[in-house]
């Protein structure tokens, strides 16, 4: 069962520009950012609501070919039960199985993630929180 939108996913070419322009025009509040070895990610916050800003660190990296909007993320209870569901669709699975997300925080607990394109071709993330 889907919870809630965990954030929205959105490829930047300007990691400080755009953190910059989300909080000080748009007046969203920074969270916090993540260096990964292939990626940095900001997280931004409007309320409730997330945004995730993503910037690949190297060239030979090449985001998918979905344009700025990256991903959205949907936040569920029990990400094994959603992806059995989704095995039935004529959707795209992405992986085979969910991959644990420490948010470059190698002492924290790790989420799931996992991806999967809807029937338009929209690339869709399931996270589930750690417990």
């Amino acid at each position: 069962m889907i919870k809630s939108f965990a954030h929205v996913g959105i490829v930047v070419e300007d990691m400080e520009a755009s953190v910059k322009f989300y909080t000080d025009i748009l007046g969203f509040k920074f969270l916090e950012s993540v260096d990964l070895p292939n990626l940095k990610l900001a997280f931004l916050a409007a309320g409730n609501d997330t945004i995730e800003l993503v910037k690949y660190k190297e060239e030979t990296i090449k985001p998918v070919a979905d344009g700025p909007v990256s991903h959205i993320a949907l936040k569920v209870d029990d990400i094994y039960e959603m992806i059995e569901k989704l095995k039935c669709q004529p959707v795209e699975l992405l992986q085979e199985e969910p991959r644990d997300f420490k948010g470059g925080k190698p002492e924290a607990k790790a989420a799931k993630v996992f991806f999967f394109r809807g029937l338009n071709g929209e690339r869709i993330e399931l996270f589930q929180p750690p417990e």
